[in-house]
Protein backbone atom coordinates (compact mmCIF):
# COMPACT_ATOMS: atom_id res chain seq x y z
CA UNK A 1 0.00 0.00 0.00
CA UNK A 2 1.28 3.49 -0.91
CA UNK A 3 -0.29 6.76 0.29
CA UNK A 4 -1.65 9.18 -2.27
CA UNK A 5 0.40 12.19 -3.25
CA UNK A 6 -2.00 14.52 -1.41
CA UNK A 7 -1.61 12.54 1.81
CA UNK A 8 2.13 12.49 1.39
CA UNK A 9 2.28 16.25 0.90
CA UNK A 10 0.10 16.88 3.93
CA UNK A 11 2.17 14.54 6.07
CA UNK A 12 5.41 16.16 4.94
CA UNK A 13 4.09 19.64 5.62
CA UNK A 14 2.95 18.64 9.08
CA UNK A 15 6.30 17.08 9.87
CA UNK A 16 8.17 20.15 8.64
CA UNK A 17 6.02 22.43 10.74
CA UNK A 18 6.63 20.27 13.77
CA UNK A 19 10.38 20.27 13.14
CA UNK A 20 10.38 24.06 12.78
CA UNK A 21 8.52 24.41 16.05
CA UNK A 22 11.06 22.14 17.73
CA UNK A 23 13.94 24.16 16.26
CA UNK A 24 12.42 27.40 17.55
CA UNK A 25 11.96 25.90 20.98
CA UNK A 26 15.55 24.68 20.91
CA UNK A 27 16.84 28.15 19.91
CA UNK A 28 14.86 29.75 22.71
CA UNK A 29 16.24 27.23 25.18
CA UNK A 30 19.79 27.95 24.00
CA UNK A 31 19.25 31.70 24.34
CA UNK A 32 17.94 31.24 27.85
CA UNK A 33 20.90 29.02 28.75
CA UNK A 34 23.36 31.57 27.37
CA UNK A 35 21.72 34.38 29.30
CA UNK A 36 21.89 32.33 32.47
CA UNK A 37 25.59 31.61 31.87
CA UNK A 38 26.33 35.30 31.35
CA UNK A 39 24.50 36.22 34.55
CA UNK A 40 26.26 33.43 36.43
CA UNK A 41 29.67 34.56 35.18
CA UNK A 42 28.98 38.15 36.20
CA UNK A 43 28.06 37.10 39.71
CA UNK A 44 30.75 34.40 40.00
CA UNK A 45 33.82 36.29 38.80
CA UNK A 46 34.63 39.59 40.51
CA UNK A 47 37.60 40.36 38.26
CA UNK A 48 40.28 38.84 36.07
CA UNK A 49 44.04 38.74 36.60
CA UNK A 50 46.19 38.15 33.53
CA UNK A 51 49.55 36.38 33.78
CA UNK A 52 52.29 37.15 31.27
CA UNK A 53 55.94 36.19 31.02
CA UNK A 54 58.55 34.19 29.10
CA UNK A 55 58.57 30.43 28.77
CA UNK A 56 59.42 28.56 31.94
CA UNK A 57 58.88 31.48 34.30
CA UNK A 58 56.26 29.58 36.33
CA UNK A 59 52.95 31.01 35.12
CA UNK A 60 51.14 27.69 34.84
CA UNK A 61 52.52 26.45 38.14
CA UNK A 62 51.47 29.66 39.91
CA UNK A 63 47.93 29.35 38.58
CA UNK A 64 47.75 25.76 39.72
CA UNK A 65 49.15 26.72 43.10
CA UNK A 66 46.48 29.40 43.55
CA UNK A 67 43.62 27.51 41.90
CA UNK A 68 41.41 25.94 44.56
CA UNK A 69 39.21 24.11 42.05
CA UNK A 70 41.26 22.85 39.14
CA UNK A 71 44.82 23.12 40.43
CA UNK A 72 47.12 20.63 42.10
CA UNK A 73 45.70 17.78 44.09
CA UNK A 74 46.09 18.15 47.85
CA UNK A 75 49.04 15.78 47.93
CA UNK A 76 50.76 17.81 45.21
CA UNK A 77 50.14 21.12 46.99
CA UNK A 78 52.11 19.77 49.91
CA UNK A 79 55.22 18.99 47.85
CA UNK A 80 58.50 19.87 49.47
CA UNK A 81 61.05 21.40 47.14
CA UNK A 82 59.99 19.39 44.08
CA UNK A 83 57.36 20.87 41.80
CA UNK A 84 55.02 18.51 39.93
CA UNK A 85 55.68 18.74 36.21
CA UNK A 86 53.31 20.84 34.11
CA UNK A 87 53.01 21.24 30.36
CA UNK A 88 54.00 24.51 28.73
CA UNK A 89 51.04 26.64 27.64
CA UNK A 90 51.11 27.23 23.89
CA UNK A 91 48.00 29.44 23.86
CA UNK A 92 46.04 30.56 26.88
CA UNK A 93 44.66 28.81 29.94
CA UNK A 94 42.09 29.76 32.53
CA UNK A 95 41.95 29.07 36.25
CA UNK A 96 40.44 30.72 39.27
CA UNK A 97 40.68 31.17 43.00
CA UNK A 98 38.68 32.59 45.89
CA UNK A 99 40.11 35.88 47.15
CA UNK A 100 40.72 36.76 50.79
CA UNK A 101 37.44 38.68 50.72
CA UNK A 102 35.54 35.65 49.40
CA UNK A 103 35.16 36.87 45.81
CA UNK A 104 35.87 34.64 42.85
CA UNK A 105 38.79 35.78 40.69
CA UNK A 106 39.62 34.45 37.22
CA UNK A 107 43.27 33.77 36.36
CA UNK A 108 44.08 34.05 32.66
CA UNK A 109 47.50 32.84 31.51
CA UNK A 110 48.73 34.15 28.19
CA UNK A 111 51.44 31.80 26.93
CA UNK A 112 54.78 33.22 25.86
CA UNK A 113 54.17 32.32 22.21
CA UNK A 114 51.03 34.48 22.05
CA UNK A 115 52.29 37.41 24.14
CA UNK A 116 51.55 39.92 21.32
CA UNK A 117 47.85 39.11 21.75
CA UNK A 118 47.67 40.19 25.41
CA UNK A 119 45.49 43.20 24.54
CA UNK A 120 42.73 40.82 23.43
CA UNK A 121 42.47 39.51 26.99
CA UNK A 122 42.74 42.78 28.92
CA UNK A 123 39.84 45.08 28.15
CA UNK A 124 38.78 46.25 31.62
CA UNK A 125 41.90 47.92 33.10
CA UNK A 126 39.85 49.77 35.72
CA UNK A 127 38.80 46.45 37.26
CA UNK A 128 41.31 43.81 36.16
CA UNK A 129 45.01 43.41 36.89
CA UNK A 130 48.07 41.89 35.23
CA UNK A 131 51.19 40.19 36.55
CA UNK A 132 54.38 39.82 34.55
CA UNK A 133 56.21 36.75 35.84
CA UNK A 134 59.93 36.31 35.26
CA UNK A 135 62.44 33.65 36.29
CA UNK A 136 64.79 35.43 38.68
CA UNK A 137 67.57 32.96 37.93
CA UNK A 138 67.47 33.06 34.12
CA UNK A 139 69.78 35.81 32.90
CA UNK A 140 69.41 34.62 29.30
CA UNK A 141 65.82 35.92 29.25
CA UNK A 142 66.63 39.45 30.43
CA UNK A 143 66.48 40.92 26.91
CA UNK A 144 63.09 39.29 26.22
CA UNK A 145 61.71 40.40 29.58
CA UNK A 146 62.92 43.97 29.04
CA UNK A 147 61.34 44.23 25.58
CA UNK A 148 58.01 42.89 26.79
CA UNK A 149 57.96 45.18 29.83
CA UNK A 150 58.57 48.15 27.54
CA UNK A 151 55.52 47.18 25.50
CA UNK A 152 53.37 46.89 28.62
CA UNK A 153 54.55 50.17 30.10
CA UNK A 154 53.91 51.98 26.84
CA UNK A 155 50.26 51.03 27.14
CA UNK A 156 48.02 53.50 28.93
CA UNK A 157 46.13 50.52 30.34
CA UNK A 158 48.75 49.92 33.03
CA UNK A 159 49.78 51.81 36.13
CA UNK A 160 51.17 51.06 39.58
CA UNK A 161 47.86 49.71 40.85
CA UNK A 162 47.07 47.17 38.12
CA UNK A 163 50.47 45.87 36.96
CA UNK A 164 53.05 43.98 38.98
CA UNK A 165 56.44 42.48 38.16
CA UNK A 166 56.71 39.11 39.89
CA UNK A 167 60.19 37.59 40.25
CA UNK A 168 59.85 33.85 40.72
CA UNK A 169 62.29 31.28 42.19
CA UNK A 170 63.45 33.49 45.05
CA UNK A 171 64.37 30.31 46.95
CA UNK A 172 67.17 29.49 44.49
CA UNK A 173 70.77 30.51 45.25
CA UNK A 174 71.19 31.69 41.64
CA UNK A 175 68.56 34.40 42.16
CA UNK A 176 69.61 37.80 40.85
CA UNK A 177 69.95 40.58 43.41
CA UNK A 178 67.52 43.51 43.39
CA UNK A 179 70.13 45.86 41.97
CA UNK A 180 71.04 43.43 39.18
CA UNK A 181 67.39 43.00 38.19
CA UNK A 182 66.77 46.74 38.26
CA UNK A 183 69.93 47.58 36.31
CA UNK A 184 69.52 44.74 33.79
CA UNK A 185 65.92 45.69 33.03
CA UNK A 186 66.54 49.46 33.28
CA UNK A 187 63.48 49.70 35.51
CA UNK A 188 64.00 53.29 36.64
CA UNK A 189 64.73 54.48 33.13
CA UNK A 190 61.71 52.59 31.78
CA UNK A 191 59.38 54.16 34.30
CA UNK A 192 60.71 57.65 33.58
CA UNK A 193 60.59 57.28 29.80
CA UNK A 194 57.03 55.95 29.92
CA UNK A 195 55.97 58.89 32.11
CA UNK A 196 55.16 56.62 35.03
CA UNK A 197 55.79 58.12 38.46
CA UNK A 198 57.50 54.89 39.48
CA UNK A 199 57.75 51.33 38.28
CA UNK A 200 54.73 49.16 39.15
CA UNK A 201 54.86 46.92 42.21
CA UNK A 202 57.61 44.27 42.37
CA UNK A 203 57.21 41.00 44.27
CA UNK A 204 59.66 38.17 44.87
CA UNK A 205 58.08 34.77 45.28
CA UNK A 206 58.76 31.07 45.25
CA UNK A 207 55.89 29.08 43.76
CA UNK A 208 57.49 25.88 45.02
CA UNK A 209 57.89 26.92 48.65
CA UNK A 210 55.07 29.51 48.65
CA UNK A 211 57.43 32.26 49.81
CA UNK A 212 55.98 35.72 49.19
CA UNK A 213 52.60 34.43 47.99
CA UNK A 214 50.67 36.02 50.83
CA UNK A 215 51.82 39.54 49.94
CA UNK A 216 51.14 38.85 46.29
CA UNK A 217 47.60 37.70 47.10
CA UNK A 218 46.99 40.89 49.06
CA UNK A 219 47.97 42.93 46.00
CA UNK A 220 45.83 40.73 43.75
CA UNK A 221 42.82 41.23 46.01
CA UNK A 222 43.35 44.97 46.40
Amino acid sequence: WRPTSTSTTTKTTTTTTTNNDNDNDSDNDNDNDNNCLVELRCSWVAKMIMLLGPRGSGKTTLIKRLDDDGGFEKKDKEFDGVCPSVAHTSGTSLGGYTSLSGQRVALREVGSTVFPLWKDFFDEPDKDKAMYLMDGTNRNQIAEVSCQLIELLRSKKFNKSNLALVVNKCDCPELMKNAEISDSLFLDQLAASMEKSEFPSIFKISVVKEDGLQKLKEWMDG
